[in-house]
């Protein structure tokens, strides 16, 4: 045992005994279930350079289960963000704009500043132009818009098609766009995005990527054949294995191709879109695990830990795609999207699991300043594993497998700089929350089926 207390394997395992790999049944099933550049309404305009930007406080508390905030279930204020955004247009038909944004949501964030979105953009003609730099990820209607809070009337947008965890990496990419609209009079107008870049994670040691190590060791824990390889290599009789826990984390995700359609037919208010992305992910980290067993020689108890050094994950994300439709007229907005995302890994059997869900919101403005909305929303980890049997077989909760949410909210536009919104969220199952912060004394997860929470959140805009 080296001086950190990671227990050494005996050399009479045999010649291979220095690498120790994980099962081939572990599953290492991505939920990577991910604004236009310039797509923010700019205030205080001084000639040609515009000032924009937002303050913003949130609170929430949840009934039973910590969810986005590691202490919710006793409410909690690590919910903000600040945003600052500048444009400016210093030539006929070019563009250029940077926004810089500090967020605190849990683990996330911490009020680091970042640049949000940053890009240089040429408007050569409206069928044709062309950006880049750091620009936002044009997945189904509002990822683009996602830190305008006056765009929409939810506090939390609907967590089964834009999950909250993955935000840090997945409302912007790196590289470069062609975009552009054609009109036909007859049909309407085709708005269009084809893209090439790469993704950058900010935090791989929390939120979505810690979740993902976090449950690869405890998947690995509880497989029986990785405790018999444990018990051969270093001469023990395993009683006992559970995860510590993982250090040195690493995500890499070099490569990303997509596109994005918009048709919006000639009827007011109404607009039907879908998105596409492919990409490859690469992720490493050294995956820490505690051993209780008896030496095979003595049965003398033993207490020990180990590790697994750098273990890779690499993988194609085959799709992340979305369909989408809205229509918004007068007081009335009601909309419709779904998402399928193949993010690579396999489950038992050798299956790649693939992400769905979906929801269905509306709202209505009561008055000029009071709206009103609901939503509905489904998400699945693994369409294929609905009633959770594969999350039963891999040591979790078979409500694991799944997460319903359904919201009511209400915003009010207190001023015309300043807003207010207040919803309540009924939860059917834990698929969203992160392992880490849902566990019991022992390490095991520690979460209930049915749940509920509430979120507020103010806004400055300007």
């Amino acid at each position: 045992m080296d001086a950190d207390g990671i227990r050494k394997p005996r050399q009479t395992a045999g010649p291979n005994s220095h690498r120790l790999r994980l099962p081939a049944s572990v599953p290492i099933a991505l939920s990577l279930g991910l604004l236009l550049a310039g797509s923010l309404s700019f205030a205080g305009s001084l000639e040609d350079l515009y000032i924009g930007g937002f303050v913003s406080q949130g609170y929430i508390d949840t009934s039973e289960n910590n969810y986005l905030v590691p202490k919710a279930r006793e409410g909690s204020g690590e919910f903000n963000e600040v945003g600052v955004a500048l444009s400016i247009t210093p030539a006929d038909r070019t563009r250029i704009g940077i926004q810089f944004l500090a967020r605190d949501l849990g683990e996330e964030g911490n009020n680091q500043v970042m640049i949000d979105w940053a890009f240089g953009d040429y408007h050569w003609r409206d069928d044709l132009g062309f950006r880049a730099g750091k620009l936002k990820l044009p997945y189904g209607f509002y990822n683009v818009v996602r830190d305008v809070d006056v765009a929409r009337p939810f506090v939390l947008l609907p967590q089964g098609v834009y999950d909250e965890r993955i935000r840090d990496f997945f409302t912007a990419y790196e590289g470069a766009s062609l975009y552009g609209n054609l009109h036909h009079e007859p049909v309407g107008d085709l708005d269009y995005e084809f893209y090439v870049g790469t993704l950058n994670v900010p935090s791989p040691e929390s939120g979505f990527w810690g979740d993902i190590f976090q449950r690869t060791g405890e998947s690995a824990a509880a497989d029986s054949s990785f405790r018999a390889d444990v018990g051969d290599l270093y001469g023990v009789d395993v009683e006992y294995i559970s995860s510590g826990g993982f250090i040195d984390p690493h995500v890499a995700l070099p490569w990303l191709v997509g596109g994005a359609l918009t048709w919006t037919p000639p009827v007011e208010g109404l607009r039907f879109g879908g998105s596409w992305l492919r990409s490859r992910y690469e992720a490493s980290a050294r995956l820490l695990f505690n051993v209780q067993a008896r030496d095979r020689e003595t049965g003398r108890p033993e207490y020990f830990g180990f590790d697994i050094p750098d273990p890779r994950i690499q993988d194609d994300v085959e799709y992340i795609m979305s369909l989408s439709a809205e229509f918004a007229r007068d007081s009335y907005s009601a909309a419709l999207e779904y998402t399928l995302q193949n993010t690579g890994g396999t489950d038992h059997v050798g299956d790649t699991p693939v992400t769905e869900g979906y929801y269905l919101s509306g709202s209505y403005r009561l008055l000029r300043d009071i709206t009103v909305g609901a939503y509905y929303s489904r998400y699945w980890n693994d369409r294929n594993d609905r009633d959770g049997e594969e999350a039963l077989r891999n040591g979790y909760p078979e409500f694991s497998a799944w997460q319903h949410d359904l919201c009511i909210s209400a915003r009010f536009d207190v001023s015309p700089n300043w807003l207010l919104k207040l919803e309540e969220h009924w939860v059917d199952g834990v698929g969203q929350l992160s392992p880490s912060e849902n566990q019991d004394a022992n390490g095991q997860t520690d979460a209930n089926r049915y749940w509920s929470y509430f979120a507020a959140k103010a806004t400055f805009h300007f």
